[in-house]
This record gives structure tokens, C-alpha cells and sequence, in this order.
């Protein structure tokens, strides 16, 4: 494949302990061959990230190219550890999808996100990123989001271009770097007066037409630096979207608008106290009028209003929050405009019990076995793909749990014969609970128990309900496996599979054949395969040379399958 250059734009939110961010990466010819592939692929972590050990992660993808893509994938130092099929395109030409992640190990891992497109072509990106247990590793991290223009936006060439990007850290923010080349175009210093903002203006005036990358480099007053690119494209007026003079300001405004909650700032921590009020900071730009601003606590709608503009066009709003005890709160604002767009932000708080001065040494102490503890139940046994032991764990105590490593047991009820044994990195707050499929494939029906925390490294409120027993019964699915790949004297490829499975693979039964890494051709046969039987399959297309043969068995994941990974198989041919 050809080897292409990737310049990046990034939008990162850091809402609980849960990260989402979009990353953009825009493909162009030649460069240094950190990218491969012909698409244009966006995925959503960077390189440097600071992300939270055992915390869920939604990496976010999109990608557009020549032909539709069809799949996601996702590997952690190699291994392959989800894939989707991508969503349909929206009115932009752009393929969508969501991956989820959960960081297992400390240390730097390197995630590779590949974008396959129909004809078999894959397009991938390699991302390192740094895992931490500390909760102000991970807050310290400056991280940058370019807030306005959007990704790849179209914008005119003889104007300037306002670019607002917002930064997020515990350290002020002292200066502000623009570049293009390597030549720094503006530096902008920030006044000590508005250390405390998150979003800041730079300017860039194009000098010509086509797409251009620039850098954003920030730096705090603690010597944290953080970088972040934004990729536009610029064209004549005429092309530019939004321009036409009969539109009014209001009908065009709103598609890049964006909303803010400026305090309380991500992941805060709070003294509480009786009667405590927070002042919910709000501010919007570029909305177009708004007909309603509501105020989301923990999901729950506490509060709707309306406001006024101002003359720019932009909205500050203050919503006061009375939180009634303590505790971890997800704060959400939605904003609604008159052309029924929706813009929203979220932080999550939480809010202490105030730490008591030392009590004088002829009061009683409190007894630790009174003090509120956190409690792990264990329920809701089901089964998941490739027939795993699939759990919730959940903390149903008064203090949160984590970041901490648990030991989870499996073993047979009948006589305690250990099935598995895996550890899990968790994470809870009071009342929060968690999936966790556990790597153990069964494929006979059996009594089985599962105990949360065997090691008993959690201090709990109670020790005795930390099991689950229950009836694990296998799901009956077939499971199509490549097994053979072979050419024929004639130059024709055969495929040879076996539904390994427990069940009937109903047809259509599709295969396709890629040579180099393109599909040449796509078998079909319209008849079902019942349960360990086989089927070949030959091609109609000579191939000429030499090179890399694949064969993908159900390449749209038309049929569900107990094991969705052993459905490729690959040869070398020779000249």
C-alpha cells in the first residue's frame, strides 16, 4: 500500500473517569509513512495522551474514501481486541463508528486503529498513549481541543480565520504558539488575569488555496506543553459552504457552534458542606439563537431556561446547583437552538465529606469499622461472544472503590474445581457498577459460581456477598473458519471452511478473495452449512504473479458466529 503522511485535528473531553476525544487524520501524498492506507481515517486518541487505568475509553472513528468502508478494528500492542461494522455515510461522504476500550496495564500501549474499505484495502494508525492509576497523572496532562473551525472544513481563501481552541489542565496556561512548516506564525502570551479560561483565539490569514495543517502548541506555567494540529482546506469564496449573500446570519450560524461549561471544570473536587451552591458557568458561541438551555444532574433534569444573546451572538449563562449530599455528579448542560440543533457539555465532580481537624486527645477516636466502606456485589451472569462468562460487578457501598487490581474467580459449583482466574483493574464510585466479561470460553452447560474479589484486596463494608451462582448455558451458534487456501495449476484460488460450530449457518454463505491486499472477487452460494460441515469454494479470476492471498469467510458479518475472529486466512504465493 502507499504510504502517506497524517496531520491531525483533535477534540478531546475528559468527562468522570471516562475519556472521549476525536482525533481527525488527514491523508496526503508522500510523507514519512506513519500512516497507511488511501483513506481518510479519524480516530480518537493522540499520541501523548494520558488516559485512567480500568476506565472505560469510546474511541470514536471516522473515514472517507473513493469506495465505501465497511469495517472498524481496533489492536492494543498488536492484538486485535474489537472490531464494528462502520455506520452507514453521512451527507459528507464521511463512515462512522464507535470502539470501546478498557485499559488493563500500566505503561505506554500502542493501539493501532485500522478503516477497511469494500474492495479489502485497510488503512491504519498507530497511537501511543501512557496509562496511569494516578487520577492527577491524568489531570495534570494538558490536553487541547480545537473547538472552531471544524475537521477539514472548507473556508474561504480571502479571509482570515479565527481558530478557538480550549485547553484543559490544573496548570495555568501561560502561552500560546501557532506554526505552519516548523515557522511559528503567532505567539500570543497569556495575562495572568486570564490564566483561569480554557478557551483562547489565535488567528490564521491563508496565503493561497488548498488544504492546510497548522500546530497549537500551549504551555502552562508548571513547563507542561501540549500540541495539537487542525487541518483546513481553503477554496475560492464560491465553494466555500455558507457563503451565498441571501442567507441571513441566522440561518447559517449554528452548524459549528459550540457550548462550554467553564465551572466547575472537569473531575473537580469539592468540599461539601450544608447548604453548599455551585455556580454552573456556562457559555455558548456560534449557536444561533438558543430556545432553551437545560441543567442535567446525574441524568435528572434540574433546571430549564432561556436567555439573551449578547451582541456577538455568544450566550453566558450561571445555573445554580444545591447538591444535597456527597458523592460523584455528572453535570450535563443541553442547549437547544431555534433551527433544533443541540449542543451539550458534561463534567463530573465530586463532592467530599470535609476532613475533620484532629479531635483533641481526650475525645474518643472513631472506630474504622464505623466509617462508611465501600461493598462489591457480584450479578446479572449471562453469556457473551465466543460463549464467554460475561458478569456486573457493582459497588453498592458508601465510599468509592479504586483504581485498584481485583482478583475474579470462576469455578464449577459442584465440587469448586477452578474454571479461570483473571485480574481486572476497577474503578467505582458509590452505586456505580460495571460489566466485565471474563476471558473464559465454555462450551457445555454447567453450574458455576463467580466470586468478585477472591483476594479479598478490598477493604468492604460486608465480605459475604461477594459470589454468584448460576446455570452457564452456551449459545448455539455456528462459527465459520477458513481453513484452507490454496491456487490452482490454472492460476484459480480455492478456499476451503468448516462451520466449527453448534449450530446451522444459514445462507447466503459470501466469501471474498483479496490479492495484495485488493479484493479481485467475491464468492457466493446460496445454501446453509450445518454444523460441522464443509465447503469449497474456487474462483473464476486467474491470478498472475506472485504476492499475499486472503480469504475472507462472511466479510459483512452476516451471520452470527460464536467466534467472530478466525474468519480470515492468508498465503503466500510465489512468482
Amino acid at each position: 500500500m502507499t504510504s502517506r503522511a497524517g496531520s491531525l485535528i483533535v477534540a478531546v473531553f475528559l468527562g468522570g473517569f471516562s475519556l472521549v476525544a476525536v482525533i481527525l487524520i488527514v491523508i496526503l501524498t508522500g510523507g514519512d509513512g506513519d500512516q497507511d492506507g488511501s483513506a481518510l481515517l479519524g480516530t480518537s486518541l493522540r499520541d501523548g495522551d494520558v488516559v485512567l487505568l480500568g476506565e472505560p475509553i469510546e474511541i470514536r472513528i471516522s473515514a472517507r474514501d473513493d469506495e465505501p468502508v465497511v469495517r472498524f478494528a481496533l489492536l492494543v500492542d498488536g492484538t486485535l481486541i474489537t472490531q464494528t461494522v462502520a455506520d452507514d455515510a453521512d451527507d459528507s461522504g464521511t463512515f462512522s463508528g464507535s470502539l470501546s476500550w478498557i485499559p488493563d496495564r500500566l505503561g505506554v500501549v500502542t493501539l493501532t486503529v485500522e478503516a477497511q474499505s469494500i474492495s479489502g484495502a485497510t488503512t491504519t494508525r498507530e497511537i501511543r498513549v501512557e496509562v496511569s492509576d494516578s487520577l492527577q497523572r491524568v489531570r495534570a496532562a494538558l490536553r487541547l481541543t480545537v473547538v472552531s473551525p471544524s475537521a477539514l472544513q472548507r473556508l474561504p481563501v480571502t479571509r482570515p480565520v479565527g481558530i478557538l481552541v480550549r485547553a484543559e489542565s490544573d496548570d495555568p496556561v501561560t502561552r500560546l504558539e501557532l506554526e505552519l512548516n516548523g515557522i511559528t506564525l503567532e505567539s500570543v502570551l497569556v495575562q495572568p488575569e486570564e490564566s483561569g479560561d480554557s478557551l483562547f483565539s489565535l488567528s490564521y490569514t491563508p496565503s493561497g488555496e488548498g488544504i492546510v495543517t497548522l500546530r497549537i502548541r500551549a504551555f502552562t506555567a508548571g513547563g507542561n506543553e501540549g500540541v495539537t494540529e487542525l487541518t483546513v482546506e481553503f477554496v475560492p469564496d464560491e465553494l466555500a459552504p455558507g457563503e451565498e449573500e441571501d442567507e441571513s446570519p441566522d440561518e447559517v450560524s449554528g452548524e459549528n457552534g459550540i457550548l462550554v461549561i467553564r465551572n466547575p471544570i472537569d473531575l473537580e473536587e469539592i468540599d461539601f458542606e450544608a447548604g453548599l451552591t455551585i455556580e454552573i458557568e456556562i457559555e455558548a458561541f456560534d449557536t444561533g439563537l438558543l430556545q432553551s438551555i437545560e441543567l442535567y444532574v446525574n441524568t435528572l433534569l434540574t433546571q430549564s431556561v432561556s436567555a439573551e444573546p449578547f451582541a456577538d451572538g455568544s450566550y453566558r449563562v450561571v445555573l445554580p446547583f444545591n447538591p444535597g449530599a456527597p458523592g460523584a455528579y455528572t453535570v450535563e448542560v443541553v442547549a437547544i437552538s431555534t433551527r433544533n440543533l443541540r449542543f451539550d457539555a458534561r463534567v463530573d465532580i465530586t463532592l467530599r465529606e470535609p476532613q475533620d481537624e484532629e479531635p483533641p486527645p481526650d475525645e474518643e477516636q472513631e472506630d474504622p469499622a464505623d466509617r462508611p466502606q465501600p461493598d462489591l456485589i457480584v450479578f446479572g451472569l449471562a453469556v457473551g461472544e465466543s460463549n464467554t462468562v460475561v458478569v456486573t460487578v457493582q459497588n453498592v457501598g458508601q465510599e468509592p472503590v479504586g483504581p485498584v487490581q481485583i482478583l475474579i474467580t470462576v469455578i464449577r459449583t459442584a465440587d469448586s474445581l477452578l474454571l479461570a482466574e483473571e485480574i481486572i483493574p476497577l474503578v467505582l464510585g458509590p452505586g456505580e457498577g460495571r460489566l466485565v466479561q471474563l476471558e473464559l470460553g465454555l462450551t457445555d452447560t454447567i453450574d458455576i459460581t463467580v466470586i468478585v474479589d477472591t483476594a479479598n484486596t478490598v477493604d468492604e463494608a460486608n465480605e459475604d456477598n461477594n459470589t454468584l451462582s448460576g446455570v452457564f448455558e452456551p449459545l448455539s451458534r455456528p462459527d465459520l473458519v477458513a481453513q484452507e487456501l490454496e491456487i490452482s495449476e490454472d492460476g484459480l484460488p480455492i478456499v476451503s471452511l468448516v462451520n466449527a460450530g453448534s449450530d446451522v449457518a444459514n445462507g447466503p454463505i459470501a466469501v471474498v478473495i483479496l490479492f495484495n491486499g485488493v479484493a479481485v472477487e467475491r464468492l457466493s452460494v446460496p445454501q446453509d452449512l450445518p454444523s460441522q460441515g464443509t465447503l469449497t469454494l474456487a474462483g473464476s479470476i486467474v491470478l498472475e504473479g506472485g504476492g499475499q492471498l486472503s480469504a475472507i469467510v462472511d466479510p459483512d458479518n452476516a451471520i452470527a458466529e460464536a467466534d467472530e475472529t478466525n474468519n480470515t486466512i492468508t498465503i503466500e504465493i510465489a512468482p
